[in-house]
């Protein structure tokens, strides 16, 4: 679970109490995607979604290292890390046809006495290649290219931080353990790096003024509500005290669901750490940017501290209300 699976639950508590407080969502989406229907959708670059997730990941990392140099300290970097360190290896089963299906055993090369030593260096490699960059600047293209495929390969680790019970992610990077970092950097897939080169490059273009001017900038990491969420909630950027949630979606569109969920983020800043007043849905690949002032998308009476002390407490009566029902 994640604050996005929460809010997709139609009578669970979050979405509920989502709804109930900022009701005029829906029609703000609605009002945002009427403006929007000139740009027209965009042909698919991939064939399976999955891919088109990664590539979404991997651009969230890219962008976060526009403006620092220790985005692979991500905590679900480090936890995909982690994963790959102690499991030994993964049943992957097979369809052998006729609804039979048979098993593959991959062996989890970082786990083996060559491999136990990939992860540091590929964070000291990280490093080392920040090092060389100035933050906020255009890259050469072999460096560019470079931090792409950095940032791909954080993505797999991201979804295997998130899913350390296993899923493709894993299956893919098991493999690439005893490898030197310039060989897993070359196996990351050209199709996608090549994408990830292209949203970073029309970022760069088309927002100066938010790279060039940002203040105060923190990148993505778990809210102090994080902890009352199974699963987490890490949001993407806060950029001058605006939440940027950067979307790759092929349809211009800013859904319902995309505000439901920075509202979230919003809701789960208990003690206004981050002072956020506005919320942002950025769609890369059409070069639009949306705000929102969170006083406009606010319909309840409630004062904002009021409003997150509701829903820290709902959420964990509702946490112990689930707990309980699946222990009876």
């Amino acid at each position: 679970m994640s604050l996005t699976s929460e809010l997709k639950i139609t009578h669970g508590f979050a979405r509920t109490f989502v709804d109930s407080h900022f009701s005029n969502l829906s029609s703000m989406s609605r009002e945002c995607n009427r403006s929007l229907r000139n740009f027209g959708t965009l042909p698919n670059l991939h064939a399976h979604s999955v891919v088109s997730m990664l590539v979404g990941t991997a651009i969230d990392y890219r962008l976060r290292a526009y403006f620092r140099r220790n985005v692979h300290r991500s905590s679900v970097i480090q936890q995909g890390l982690r994963t790959l360190e102690v499991c030994h290896s993964l049943e992957v089963p097979l369809d052998a046809g006729r609804g039979y299906f048979e098993t593959r055993l991959i062996k989890n090369r970082w786990a083996t006495s060559r491999g136990r030593h990939t992860g540091s260096k590929l964070m000291a490699s990280f490093e080392r290649t920040t090092a060389k960059i100035k933050l906020r600047q255009r890259l050469a293209d072999r460096m560019e290219e470079r931090m792409c495929r950095f940032a791909v390969l954080f993505a797999y680790l991201d979804c295997i931080g998130r899913a350390p019970g296993g899923n493709s992610a894993l299956e893919r990077v098991m493999v690439l353990g005893e490898f030197t970092v310039s060989k897993i950097l070359s196996a990351m897939d050209s199709a996608i790096v090549a994408d990830v080169v292209l949203l970073s490059g029309m970022f760069f273009e088309r927002h100066q003024d938010l790279i060039k001017g940002a203040r105060k900038v923190v990148i993505g990491r778990p809210l102090l509500g994080s902890v009352d969420v199974p699963g987490g909630a890490d949001f993407d950027m806060i950029i001058d005290g605006c939440l940027f949630d950067f979307k790759t979606t092929l349809k211009p569109k800013v859904t319902t669901e995309a505000l439901r969920q920075l509202v979230g983020y919003w809701l789960l800043d208990y003690e206004n750490k981050y002072q956020i007043e506005t919320v942002a849905v950025l769609l890369l690949r059409q070069g639009h940017l949306q705000r929102f002032n969170i006083r406009d998308l606010l319909t309840s009476e409630f004062l904002p501290s009021m409003l997150r002390s509701k829903f820290r407490d709902g959420l964990r009566q509702d946490h112990a209300l689930r707990s309980a029902h699946l222990k009876g």
